[in-house]
């Protein structure tokens, strides 16, 4: 990838350098920024939205008030299943049951939908920019072009 960058030296000696962005740069960022995205997400809610569950899921009485060891070991054995006895590694691992598959789903979910919006939005802006402008004024031009271009992803997206 081939960039160019222009430097100007100006009297008082002070450098201004400009990089100008390639859409292929952009598209990457894009792309990993999404992926970045999904795998948070995995990393931080999934583990959440499992303990959830599993405690919601739970028909034993979980929470003793008068024997807070009982509580804690409930809530323990609730939560972490057949890992309850485990280590602090095997025990967090337990919390990912099923993640192969939809783990790359939700990855590449995120993918299409946080990289592809822009994109989406790139090219209308720039084959209908104009026209939604004189439409619709800059302004709301601009907001109805980030919603179709987010529409039509999402229509991509399905469920």
């Amino acid at each position: 990838m081939t960039t160019t960058t222009t430097t100007t030296i100006t009297e008082d000696s002070s450098v201004t350098a400009t990089r100008p962005a390639s859409n292929k740069g952009k598209s990457k960022a894009r792309i990993i920024g999404s992926a970045v995205a999904g795998v948070s997400e995995l990393a931080l809610f999934h583990p959440v939205d499992t303990i959830a569950k599993r405690l919601m899921s739970t028909e034993t009485q979980t929470i003793i008030l008068s024997s807070p060891a009982q509580t804690a070991s409930n809530l323990n054995t609730a939560i972490f299943r057949n890992a309850a006895s485990e280590g602090v590694i095997t025990k967090w691992g337990s919390l990912f049951p099923g993640v192969g598959f939809g783990a790359a789903y939700k990855i590449l979910q995120r993918v299409y939908k946080f990289g592809g919006q822009p994109v989406v939005l790139d090219h209308m802006t720039k084959k209908f920019g104009a026209d939604f402008d004189d439409r619709f004024g800059h302004k709301t031009g601009r907001t109805l072009l980030s919603a179709t271009s987010g529409s039509l992803i999402g229509i991509g997206e399905g469920k």
